[in-house]
C-alpha cells in the first residue's frame, strides 16, 4: 500500500478518544497558533499590498482570506 493511502485509513478508523495526549495538546496548540497568527496578519498593513496583488491575480477565486472578506485562487 502506499503511504497515503495508509494515513487515509488511519485517519479514517481513527477516534478521538484513541489519540495520545500528547498529540491532542499539540494540535490544540497549533490551532490556537493558526489564529493567533491570522488575527494578528489582518492587522499588518502589509496585507493590503498582498490583497491588490491576489485581487491581480483573477482566476477562480476558492481560498477565504481570513478577516479580509475576499476569496483568491492563492
Amino acid at each position: 500500500m502506499s503511504v497515503t493511502r495508509d494515513l487515509a485509513e488511519f485517519a479514517v478508523g481513527a477516534n478521538f478518544g484513541d489519540l495520545p495526549d500528547d498529540v491532542v495538546r499539540e494540535a490544540k496548540r497549533d490551532i490556537i497558533n493558526v489564529l493567533g497568527v491570522a488575527l494578528y496578519s489582518a492587522r499588518d498593513p502589509s496585507l493590503k499590498h498582498l490583497l491588490g496583488l491576489f485581487a491581480e491575480e483573477g482566476g477562480n477565486a476558492r481560498a477565504t482570506v481570513w478577516g479580509a472578506g475576499m476569496r483568491t485562487t492563492l
